[in-house]
């Protein structure tokens, strides 16, 4: 049983830095227009 909660971290791990690691490629303005209005509040060197 503890194995598999330690290779359920580590995927969700994974999938968290997906995601990140994403938003961090995407343009600001397809971030903006994708559903995420909170993008336009950081300027664009942020």
């Amino acid at each position: 049983m503890l194995i598999a909660l330690w290779i359920l971290v580590a995927l969700l791990t994974i999938a968290f830095i997906g995601a990140g690691f994403l938003k961090l490629l995407k343009p600001r303005t397809a971030l903006i227009e994708g559903g995420m209005p909170w993008a336009e509040d950081f300027p664009p060197s942020a």
